[in-house]
């Protein structure tokens, strides 16, 4: 269910705070157990196109909300979307090339909008911890023997743990039969 919260649900709703002293601007709003949150924003409700903030968070019957951010915006309008069904496309996408989706990342604390790789191997610390449960795997590493490495695993969305299946370019000949 991909859903976009109102004011009128039971604790929810957007709000949008400005400090004047440090020119800057929360967004918070309540997140309810196990639905997963993104924020759009535009600055113009006519010309230009919606497009993701780079936050996206987990409830837990809690408030939510991005860090504060600055903006020389002159308007800008915000919505959310959110979602409990782990197979949606807001879920599954992988928005910053890690390897896995959204959902699997934001479940080990990450946001799925971020570029992370503390042990600078090139591979993502969500992917690692996802399929290794240790940072620093050896990039070069091939622990199921399929012939692709970690990195080239990460990279394809692959699963270092389960050898990919060799595909082979074959032939089908079909005969259709219409009746007299």
């Amino acid at each position: 269910m991909l859903c976009g919260q109102s004011a009128s649900d039971l604790n929810s709703g957007l709000t949008i705070s400005h400090d004047s002293s440090l020119d800057e601007f929360t967004l918070s709003w309540w997140g309810m157990d196990d639905f997963y949150y993104f924020v759009l924003g535009t600055e113009d409700l006519v010309d230009e196109p919606w497009v993701y903030f780079p936050y996206a968070g987990k409830g837990a019957d809690a408030a939510l909300g991005p860090p504060p951010f600055a903006t020389n915006a002159s308007k800008m309008f915000f919505r959310l979307e959110y979602t409990d069904d782990t197979n949606s496309e807001l879920l599954t996408t992988d928005y910053n090339g890690a390897g896995i989706g959204a959902w699997r990342q934001l479940d080990l604390g990450f946001n799925p909008f971020d570029w992370v790789d503390t042990s600078e191997n090139q591979i993502h610390d969500a992917w690692e911890l996802y399929h290794f449960g240790i940072l620093g795997v050896d990039p070069a590493g091939d622990d199921d023997n399929d012939g692709l490495t970690n990195l080239e695993e990460s990279r394809t969305g692959g699963d270092p743990n389960l050898a990919a299946v060799a595909t082979t370019a074959a032939t089908l000949d079909l005969n259709i039969y219409a009746p007299r």
